[in-house]
């Protein structure tokens, strides 16, 4: 497979015909190269040529991070084979506060926050989480960083909101549940501007302290009742959004000006 230093990863169609579509609109090619890995692998590949000073793959795999079509598994093989430095996921999230947020926001990972790793124990005859030592935050790649708050004073059209990422494997359709969800992890996690499926398979990359990823997904729903409706209604303005943020990012950027 032809090497690269960045590795744009999507999860469902919707995704990758959006990242398609913006690529194809600025000019950038979206040629598959899945036959070209020497293996059968899971997941489809494309490749987007040079856009700034990275060049670039997509992927596609699986929704969540679980499974051989997952974002751990296939991070795993498509680092190795690429040789790629940077990994972004890119696509659509739940928003946390429909007052505060509005559909089409984009979301940018300064960290991400494994929710599921905690402990569940007895309160009276229930049982509440318990967010202690096991609860660790996870920083994203910085280089991406300063590349998306570089460009991000030249969006127009909707928010780019930093912040922490709740990431787990469950898709979330009880505004309840978000809300404890947030007030849970609020105890470790500051700033969280939302939630997705796809990050913790990608803290598998490398060591804590040199993360290769960052996540930028925007918002198509708020994790209610409502989600099936609203993701249907919104989930191309998110993917458009956080892929036209991301290549426009990309094309701008200029290292050597930081």
């Amino acid at each position: 497979m032809r090497e690269c230093d960045l590795l744009l990863f999507v999860a469902t169609q919707t995704e990758r015909d959006l990242l398609r579509a913006a690529a194809v609109e600025r000019g950038a090619a979206f040629d598959d190269i899945s036959g070209e890995a020497g293996e059968p692998l899971p997941g489809e590949s494309y490749w987007l040529g040079t856009i700034g000073a990275e060049r670039v793959i997509a992927v596609k795999t699986r929704m969540g991070a679980i499974g051989d079509g997952g974002s751990a598994a296939l991070g795993l093989k498509y680092v190795s084979m690429t040789r790629a430095t940077s990994i972004i996921c890119l696509g659509m999230a739940f928003g946390i506060s429909p007052t505060l947020q509005n559909y089409g926001d984009v979301l940018v990972s300064t960290s991400v926050f494994p929710y599921d790793d905690r402990e569940v124990i007895s309160d009276g005859e229930s049982w509440r989480y318990e967010y202690g030592k096991r609860a660790k935050i996870y920083r994203a790649n910085p280089t991406t960083i300063k590349m998306l708050e570089a460009h991000r004073e030249h969006v127009r059209g909707f928010n780019v909101l930093p912040g922490c990422l709740l990431s787990g494997n469950a898709v979330v359709r009880s505004r309840a549940y978000r809300d404890n969800l947030v007030r849970w992890s609020s105890q470790v996690a500051p700033s969280v501007v939302g939630g997705e499926m796809e990050g913790t398979g990608f803290l598998a990359l490398g060591p804590r302290k040199d993360p290769k990823w960052t996540i930028v997904k925007g918002i198509c729903d708020f994790a209610s009742e409502e989600q099936v409706e609203e993701a249907g209604k919104y989930r191309e303005r998110a993917c458009r959004n956080a892929a036209t943020f991301v290549l426009d990012a990309l094309a701008a950027w200029n290292p050597g000006a930081v």
